[in-house]
């Protein structure tokens, strides 16, 4: 749910763009935007991120755009999908 519903703001049309982005991040991972994500990637330590900072994270670096897909990917997808496409998907829903 966009922040501006949460807080009675004034809705926009960004409104709708961010939460598209949200539903395709949700999709891709399987996990909910609001309640973070466990990352231990950070010298062992658990540091809980909300969904689009990890993601964000994972898609940068000089990682093959594979490695950086399968990372993010919901595990029980396994293979089954086009890194190239879910790549895609993923840039719309971070520009969002």
């Amino acid at each position: 749910m966009a922040p501006e519903w949460v807080y009675n703001l004034s809705i926009t049309s960004k409104v709708d763009m961010y939460s598209y982005g949200i539903v395709l991040l949700e999709m891709v991972t399987e996990r909910s935007p609001g309640g973070g994500v466990l990352d231990t990637s950070a010298g062992g330590e658990t540091e809980n991120r909300g969904l689009t900072s990890w993601v964000k994270q994972n898609m940068s670096g000089e990682v093959p755009a594979a490695t950086r897909i399968e990372e993010i990917v919901n595990h029980s997808i396994e293979g089954g999908y086009d890194v190239k496409k879910v790549e895609v998907l993923v840039a719309v829903a971070l520009q969002c």
